[in-house]
């Protein structure tokens, strides 16, 4: 790999839309929790958008469990030899599963270690209905299934606790809306009192690279 920018492209797919990545040097903040300059990672980023992270290092996992971390995707095909030893790890506590994976993790005990996550930050109607549709797919598979939904503020035309009642387990306000919106607040509030979770999550823009 060439050059001494932070992030050099390593190659372009054949859709466009889709660029991956090199980071060639850590520093700043990052310095603080990766010392080690061997570390890579690979940024797969889709319409400017950079939560597909790919790790390239097989040191990066160790490091955040010892942060108490849990990486948001697996390092391996959930379905492998590799990935049963992976989600086997007590250090691993959680990670993004996909609907097909939901027999494999059955039937190997590791089921209430995944996370679904259908929609990112629904908004509009369809976005919603897009939700409660998947959740149903989700729980025919298993009803102990969880999902996980990111509210980043609260829809016009309904309130989303009583549209996503049966379908999410962990709600996940942005801590602005969490703040800010009592009521909403107090709702999710009723949820957890029911045995439900609350998360909250901040948000951060990156600059265009390109």
């Amino acid at each position: 790999f060439q050059g001494t920018s932070v992030l050099s492209r390593v190659r372009g797919s054949q859709d466009s839309k889709t660029e991956i990545y090199y980071e060639k040097d850590i520093s700043g903040e990052v310095a603080d929790i990766v010392p080690d300059p061997d570390l890579r990672l690979l940024w797969v980023v889709r319409d400017n958008d950079y939560k597909y992270v790919q790790f390239a290092s097989e040191k990066i996992p160790p490091l955040l469990f010892d942060l108490r971390l849990s990486p948001y995707s697996t390092p391996a095909v959930v379905a492998s030899t590799e990935g049963i030893r992976y989600l086997q790890d007590p250090r691993v506590t959680s990670f993004q599963a996909n609907r097909g994976d939901i027999d494999f993790l059955v039937a190997h005990g590791l089921l209430h270690k995944a996370l679904f996550y259908p929609v990112d930050e629904p908004r509009k109607e369809e976005d919603y209905d897009r939700l409660i549709e998947a959740g149903k797919q989700i729980h025919q598979k298993d009803p102990a299934a969880r999902i996980v939904t990111p509210l980043r503020r609260r829809p016009s035309f309904a309130d989303p606790v009583d549209l996503l009642a049966r379908t999410t387990w962990v709600w996940c306000p942005h801590i602005s809306t969490y703040d800010s919106d009592r009521q909403l607040r107090n709702r999710f509030e009723e949820r957890r009192a029911l045995g439900e979770e609350i998360w909250v999550y901040v948000s951060v823009a990156r600059r265009r690279l390109l």
